[in-house]
């Protein structure tokens, strides 16, 4: 996530990249595939920050 605000030029808001990571982490401990957690605190994170 960090790397894909580097190459759009962007610094994402303080935690959010932590928060989504933690995110992803949390989905896949509840068998969610790695896309589908990634899906998922995607949508969470742009809810919260207000980032795309």
């Amino acid at each position: 996530m960090a790397d894909d605000f580097k190459k759009a030029g962007k610094t994402p808001p303080e935690g959010m990249v932590t928060d989504t990571c933690n995110c992803v982490v949390e989905q896949m401990g509840k068998r969610q595939t790695i896309e589908q957690a990634k899906t998922f605190c995607s949508q969470q994170s742009i809810q919260k920050y207000g980032q795309s």
